[in-house]
Formats: C-alpha cells, sequence, structure tokens
C-alpha cells in the first residue's frame, strides 16, 4: 500500500513537471487555499492595536476612553485659541502701519499743496507789481532781487523778448521709387543663364524724371547693375545694385540703389545673342562615336573566325592582320576616351547671352534713395556738371 501511495506522489510530480495545464491548475488551487486561510481575516490597521478587555473590566476602559476624548478635545481647543490669538495680534499690527502710513501720506501732500499755493501767490503778485516777499520751495527768501547786479520780476513784463531763430531746413534731393532715366552700356556682358550674376556699367543720359514732369539732374553718374542671362527669351536681366555721382562741386557720392533695366524695345532687359555649346557637344560626340565605332569594326574584320565540327567557334589573327587590327583596336579606343572627355567638358559649359557694348535702355528705381547736399552744390554755381563725351 505504502508503494502505491510513493508511485502516485511521483507520477503526480512527474506530470506538475511535464504537463501546462496540470501545473495552471495546481497554482489556481494554491491560490484559492491561501485567500481561504488568510484573505477572511479583516486586515489590521497601521498605528491601532487590539486591545482584549476583560468581561470584568469593561467599565473602566470606557471611562478611560471618554478621558482620553476629553483631553484631546481640550488640547485642539487650546492650540486654536493661541492661533486667534495670533491672527489678532497681525491683525492689530497691520491696521497701526496702515494708519501709520495714511498719516505721513496726507502729511506730505498737505505740505506740496502748501508749496504749490506759496509759488502761486508769489506769480500773481509779481505780474501785479506788489513787492511782497516771495521764498522758493526750501523756504528760503528771495528778497535780494533789489540787489545790485540784479534786474527786479517787474522787469520781466516789460523786456522785449527776441524771436526765436527759423531753423533752416536741409533739402535733400529724392529719387523715388518708379523714378527712372535714360542709360547707356558702357561695357558688353555675356550673361550666363545659370544664376551667376555678372556685373555691368552704364552711363546715365539725361535727368532722372518723376512724376508731373520733374527732373533731376545727376550728370553723367555711373550706374552698376548686375546681369543674368534668360535661356527661355534669350535676353539679358539686369538688376541695379550701385549708383555713384559726381557732384558740381568735385565731391562723390555712392549710394545703394534698386532696380531694373528695360530695353530699347521696353521690355525688361536687353535682348542679346544665345550662345549655347550644345551643338559643339552633340558634333563631338557624333565624331568620337563614329571614330570609336570604326577602329572597332576595322579590328573585328582582321579576325578570322572558324568552325569546329564539335560545334564550337575559334577566332584568331593572322600574322599579316596584326597591324590592322591594332589600328582599329586603338582608333576604338580614342575614340572612347575623347567620348568622356566631352561629356566631362559639357557640364562645365554653361549657356549664355552675349549684349555688346553701346546699347541704349532706360534704368527703373524701385525704392526712395536720399542724395544730401546736391541742392546745395547746384546752388554754389563754381562747378558744373563735365560731359566726357
Amino acid at each position: 500500500m505504502s508503494i502505491s501511495v510513493r508511485q502516485r506522489f511521483e507520477d503526480i510530480l512527474l506530470l506538475l513537471k511535464q504537463d501546462r495545464k496540470f501545473q495552471i491548475i495546481t497554482v489556481v488551487v494554491l491560490i484559492f487555499f491561501m485567500w481561504g486561510m488568510f484573505g477572511s481575516n479583516p486586515p489590521r490597521r497601521y498605528g491601532q492595536t487590539q486591545q482584549v478587555v476583560d468581561a470584568g473590566s469593561s467599565g473602566m476602559g470606557e471611562h478611560e476612553a471618554y478621558e482620553d476624548l476629553v483631553r484631546s478635545i481640550g488640547t485642539d481647543i487650546n492650540e486654536l485659541r493661541l492661533d486667534v490669538q495670533k491672527n489678532r495680534e497681525i491683525i492689530q499690527y497691520n491696521q497701526e502701519n496702515l494708519q501709520s502710513y495714511e498719516k505721513k501720506t496726507a502729511e506730505i501732500f498737505k505740505k506740496v499743496i502748501e508749496r504749490i499755493g506759496d509759488i502761486e501767490a508769489g506769480i500773481q503778485n509779481t505780474s501785479a507789481g506788489v513787492g511782497t516777499e516771495i521764498v522758493d520751495i526750501d523756504g528760503d527768501s528771495l528778497d535780494g532781487i533789489d540787489e545790485p547786479g540784479l534786474e527786479p520780476w517787474g522787469d520781466i513784463k516789460t523786456a522785449e523778448v527776441a524771436p526765436p531763430e527759423e531753423l533752416e531746413r536741409d533739402r535733400i534731393a529724392i529719387i523715388g521709387a518708379g523714378d527712372s532715366v535714360g542709360v547707356k552700356l558702357l561695357a558688353g556682358v555675356n550673361a550666363p543663364t545659370d544664376g551667376t550674376p555678372y556685373p555691368v556699367v552704364f552711363r546715365l543720359d539725361g535727368n532722372v524724371e518723376g512724376p508731373d514732369g520733374s527732373a533731376l539732374p545727376l550728370g553723367e553718374a555711373r550706374l552698376i547693375a548686375a546681369a543674368q542671362g534668360s535661356l527661355s527669351d534669350q535676353r539679358a536681366l539686369f538688376r541695379l545694385t550701385s549708383l555713384n555721382i559726381r557732384y558740381p562741386n568735385g565731391a562723390k557720392k555712392v549710394l545703394d540703389v534698386d532696380g531694373w533695366i528695360v530695353g530699347e524695345d521696353g521690355i525688361r532687359g536687353m535682348e542679346g545673342i544665345l550662345v549655347d555649346p550644345l551643338g559643339k557637344v552633340l558634333l563631338g560626340s557624333l565624331v568620337s562615336g563614329a571614330i570609336q565605332g570604326a577602329g572597332q569594326g576595322f579590328a573585328q574584320g582582321q579576325v578570322r573566325t572558324q568552325f569546329q565540327n564539335g560545334g564550337g567557334v575559334f577566332s584568331q589573327v593572322e600574322g599579316d592582320q596584326l597591324a590592322g587590327f591594332a589600328l582599329g583596336r586603338g582608333l576604338g579606343r580614342a575614340g572612347q576616351d575623347w567620348s568622356k572627355i566631352i561629356q566631362e567638358r559639357s557640364k562645365q559649359l554653361v549657356p549664355h547671352v552675349k549684349v555688346l557694348s553701346g546699347r541704349n535702355g532706360t534704368a527703373i528705381f524701385s525704392k526712395n534713395i536720399e542724395i544730401p547736399g546736391l541742392f546745395e552744390s547746384l546752388e554754389g554755381g563754381e562747378f558744373a556738371f563735365v560731359s566726357l563725351d
């Protein structure tokens, strides 16, 4: 019988090790068993202890609990009284400070009002010619106005006050947004179409014209612009950057400007000649490809091909054909290298629009520009704008 029980126990252990479901069932059974033993007991609260009171001493326990409750309530009441007393003292202290501040503020305002009244009374007496003692704000007497070297207050009324001098306002010449001037291109340009700006120089041909027929003379000032080519319409576009002016008295001034150039046809930019290296690149590629193909074909023509009985192919070059084969291979390699060089060089070639010098156009300004001292220099008459033509 003991051997049978032991065998069953070993079977259960083996089943517990190998069977997953049996393991889960065993764990659930253990959890319910532990909950049944310990879960039904009420939880013990921290800070509280269970007191076992004998039935014969129940009256003594209730009396002690009542006395503890009374002592606790009394302690809380005493603490509340102390807090109320402290709050009353703080409120009383704040009220006293507030009353003190109010008194000080009232005294300050009273003194200020009295000083203002004394000053007003002194001014009225002075304007009426009444000789009264005038005191300043600090209470010092000002009776010394009759001393030698000091003018009395009464003379102020009859003194002649000179009128203020008129301030001379500086007149500044202004080039407004939208003003235009005729220009002439002094140096030609090859404006690239990749967005790289190339500098150009224009010369002013005439006065800067504004609204209502206004004109501002600037002589033959120089206008600096940045040129860029446009591949779509084959025009060179210009953006104004600087204006170099020589005043009639010899002085010079360089100003930052902004605007654009309109060509002879009234369209923004100037029409030019498009120089595109694409044709040269295609022609070079065609020639290099022809040389490469001719060389390879010539070399292939020098090779003799023989078919064997087993189906194999045998190629060889005879001794008298070696020179032709080598020449063909060399031409093919030269054509291939030339094609690579053309491809690399084509990446560096940028189309550009060529505009020759001497072209006429119109510069239009897009922002206001102040030119100080121009009017004064023009009115001097010592020098004048001189043409270099």
